[in-house]
């Protein structure tokens, strides 16, 4: 039985174009894989080192934590929300990688923060903090005062 499709010309240049582009693809992927070379598992060469541990208040729960200059001292200061006693914690920095002791500013009875933001609210150069109070369903600021407390 003879194929009379095939012997249209134009039939046959679309099988050969066919035929070639699997067979290029194929040479083409082959010698992609086995010419790049092997991966080798780079270790991530950014390493830390732990510092002393710092005390917080037993049962104070700490939930967030961000990160400002609140003294002015170029040095980043911390500041965590506490919501086991209904508080934030300050912690200055003192730019070696240690900080203070926790100076805390209440944040209402069973207010339970969850969240902390530092920004410059008011604009007055000076940094702020945003809280989140889960249990009083709020929010409160603490805008920051000129000698560097809040």
């Amino acid at each position: 039985m003879k194929l009379f499709w095939f012997e249209h010309p134009s039939v046959r240049a679309i099988c050969a174009f066919v035929s070639f582009t699997i067979i290029a693809m194929t040479i083409g992927i082959i010698t992609v894989c086995l010419g790049l070379p092997k991966r080798s598992d780079e270790k991530c060469q950014i390493q830390f080192k732990r510092t002393s541990q710092t005390v917080i208040i037993h049962d104070s729960l700490p939930l967030h934590v961000a990160i400002g200059d609140f003294n002015n001292d170029t040095n980043l200061d911390l500041v965590i929300a506490n919501s086991g006693t209904s508080n934030i914690g300050i912690r200055q920095g003192y730019g070696n990688g240690t900080f203070s002791s926790e100076i805390t500013y209440s944040t209402g009875f069973e207010s339970s923060p969850y969240w902390v933001a530092v920004e410059d609210f008011n604009n007055d150069t000076l940094l702020d903090i945003a809280v989140a109070n889960y249990g009083t369903h709020n929010i409160g600021i603490f805008l920051g005062h000129d000698h560097g407390s809040k």
